[in-house]
C-alpha cells in the first residue's frame, strides 16, 4: 500500500502542473498520506546530519525531531529555512525559541507550496483543455514548542543544569489543494537525556494521531500518523560529533547515519545517508550568524534532488 501511495505522490508532483482533473488521483494519495509533508525534513543542519537529530536537537529544529532539546537550551535563537524539494515543491519555514521561567519556549512556522498549477478542464471528447486560470496547493503547520529539564538526576551536561529534559509541541496543520481546505490540531512529546559525551533521544511525533477534515461533499477526512523517533548521538571528539537514528513510521523502519566534523567552531563539514537519500551539507557561524547548506540526493534517483539553505542567529 505504502509503496502504491509513493508512487502516486510521485506521479502527482510531476503532472499537476499540466492536468488539473488527476487531482482526483491525488487527492485520494493526499488523503492516505495526510500532511505527508511533515515528512520530508526540517532545516538544512539536521538535513546535513541525515535527519539523525532526535539526540542532537539543539537548536530551533528540535521541534521536529524531538522537542525535549528545549529543555537543555538557554540561548534565544531565531531561524530561518528556503528550500526546493524535488525541484517543485517550494519550502519556508521560520521560529523563534527563549527561555521561559524554567524551561525554553519555541514558535515555528513551517509552509510548503506548488505553485502555477494550471487548471485544466476536459472537452466533449475528454482532451484537457487550458482555462488559462491556476491555482495552488498549499500546506502549513503552526508548532508551540516547551521544553523543560528535570533536576537531581545522574550524569553531566554543559548545556543545562540536568542531564534528562522532557517537551512537548502542539501543532496546527493546514492544507490546502484548489478550493478545498482540511484541518486538525496534533500533539508530539519527547525525552533527551545527555550525559558526558553521550545523548539519547526518544520522541513520539502525531501522539494522538491527528485526523484532518477536509470541507468536501463527501467530507473526507485524513489521518496524520503516529511515529516514533529514537536516536543516539556520540562526541568522538570536541569537533567530531556522530549521531544515528531509527523512525518507526506505520509500516517503514527508517534509519539513518550523520557525521559533523566542525573546526574551530566557524565551519562545519556534514554527511550521511538516510534511508530514502544520501546528504552533505556545509554549515558558517560567525558572531553568532550560522548560514547552513544541505544537498539531498534520493537513492532511487526517481525525482530531483533537493537544496535547502537555513540562516539563523544565536542572540
Amino acid at each position: 500500500m505504502r509503496s502504491l501511495i509513493r508512487v502516486k505522490q510521485i506521479f502527482c508532483r510531476s503532472v499537476s502542473r499540466s492536468v488539473v482533473f488527476l487531482l482526483l488521483l491525488c487527492a485520494g494519495a493526499y488523503a492516505a498520506t495526510a500532511a505527508s509533508f511533515l515528512d520530508n525534513g526540517l532545516g538544512a543542519r539536521s538535513e546535513g546530519l541525515a535527519r539523525t537529530f532526535t539526540a542532537v536537537a539543539d537548536d530551533l529544529d528540535a521541534f521536529y525531531y524531538n522537542p525535549a532539546g528545549y529543555g537543555l537550551q538557554k540561548k534565544t535563537r531565531a531561524n530561518t529555512l528556503f528550500a526546493r524539494n524535488r525541484n517543485i515543491e517550494s519550502v519556508y519555514y521560520a521560529g523563534y525559541g527563549s527561555r521561559l521561567g524554567r524551561g525554553y519556549a519555541a514558535f515555528n512556522l513551517y509552509s510548503s507550496s506548488i505553485d502555477g498549477i494550471p487548471v485544466m478542464e476536459l472537452d466533449s471528447k475528454n482532451r484537457p483543455v487550458d482555462t488559462g486560470q491556476s491555482f495552488s496547493a498549499v500546506d502549513r503547520v503552526f508548532v508551540f514548542s516547551y521544553g523543560r529539564p528535570l533536576d537531581g538526576l545522574p550524569g553531566s551536561t554543559e548545556l543545562g543544569a540536568s542531564a534528562l529534559s522532557w517537551g512537548v509541541s502542539v501543532k496546527y496543520i493546514q492544507q490546502t489543494l484548489y478550493d478545498n481546505h482540511a484541518s486538525g490540531a496534533g500533539l508530539d512529546a519527547g525525552l533527551l537525556y545527555r550525559t558526558g559525551p553521550l545523548t539519547a533521544g526518544w520522541s513520539v511525533i502525531n501522539l494522538l494521531e491527528p485526523q484532518l477534515a477536509w470541507d468536501t461533499d463527501s467530507g473526507a477526512v485524513g489521518t496524520v500518523k503516529r511515529q516514533q523517533r529514537f536516536g543516539l548521538a556520540y562526541r568522538i571528539l570536541p569537533e567530531l560529533l556522530a549521531s544515528g537514528e531509527l523512525v518507526l513510521r506505520e509500516n517503514d523502519v527508517l534509519t539513518g547515519l550523520g557525521v559533523e566534523y566542525t573546526l574551530r567552531d566557524i565551519f562545519a563539514l556534514r554527511g550521511g545517508i538516510f534511508t530514502e537519500h544520501y546528504v552533505l551539507g556545509l554549515g558558517l557561524v560567525y558572531a553568532g550568524i550560522s548560514l547552513d547548506y544541505a544537498y539531498l540526493i534520493p537513492l532511487d534517483y526517481l525525482v530531483d534532488p533537493t537544496q535547502k539553505i537555513s540562516l539563523g542567529y544565536v542572540f
